[in-house]
């Protein structure tokens, strides 16, 4: 950063876990709980405080994540003993892999705009909206149409506004990927065949990426107008899957 008073941490506790392959299964995984802070991320990143005190610039990092969890694991499937050679050859040699991951949402601020683009405090440091209570929701509160509650969120009328920064956690996520390959011999052990199963998203669980955190107020009488504040404004990609076929020789 560029002033000298400025300053920045990060603090986090990580750990790991792995199982290296035996019996044909090996897994993996790793759990980090940390907190960012800074002056310099967010809606206030270009400007330091003129009037106000440095201090209420100072809170948690827009990439700020809490807790992050990430899983991996690869299992050789067990062929059929029984049966013809036919049902044995095509039952063996298969294997599944996949990657699982867990997720806070990260700390975000909440913007405004006037609806007649009236500056009401004539310059100075920028200017917040003002929070009268806690907005954020608990996990099963929250919807596609409500993610936070809206009311605590007010004008700030011909002030500078109290709202701090990180005031509200966005979604999290939690993503399973999984894959399931083989490979063919062809004759030899230059020429091969792989084949590979792959999907993303594999429950095809909805999930938010974005929400729309940009109160409108009437600057006479401080009503919030916005239609879609505090409702989800981006969704990351439902399941996806595909499959290919390689030859090498």
């Amino acid at each position: 950063m560029s002033t000298r008073n400025l300053t920045s941490n990060y603090n986090a506790l990580q750990a790991s876990l792995n199982r290296r392959f035996a019996k044909g299964v090996q897994f993996g995984m790793a759990y980090t709980y940390s907190k960012s802070l800074d002056y310099g991320s967010g809606v206030r990143n270009s400007v330091t405080p003129l009037y106000r005190p440095q201090r209420d610039y100072y809170g948690p990092s827009t990439f700020d994540q809490r807790q992050v969890m990430t899983m991996n694991w690869q299992y050789d499937i067990p062929s059929m003993k029984s049966g013809n050679g036919v049902v044995k050859h095509l039952t063996n040699g298969w294997q599944i892999s996949g990657v699982g991951s867990f997720s806070n949402g990260n700390q975000n601020d909440f913007s405004l705009s006037f609806n007649s683009g009236v500056d009401t405090i004539g310059g100075g440091d920028p200017q917040r909206v003002s929070i009268g209570c806690n907005p954020n929701l608990g996990h099963f509160d929250r919807t596609a149409d409500r993610y936070f509650d809206t009311s605590c969120v007010v004008s700030p009328g011909a002030t500078v506004g109290n709202s701090g920064r990180g005031v509200y956690q966005g979604p999290g996520r939690t993503n399973f990927d999984t894959t399931l390959f083989r490979n063919f011999s062809l004759g030899s052990e230059k020429r091969t065949m792989s084949f590979r199963w792959e999907l993303y998203n594999v429950f095809n669980h909805t999930q938010f990426s974005s929400i729309d955190d940009t109160a409108k107020f009437t600057a006479a009488t401080g009503v919030q107008t916005s239609t879609t504040f505090g409702q989800a404004s981006a969704a990351y990609q439902a399941r996806q899957m595909q499959f290919s076929l390689r030859i090498k020789f």
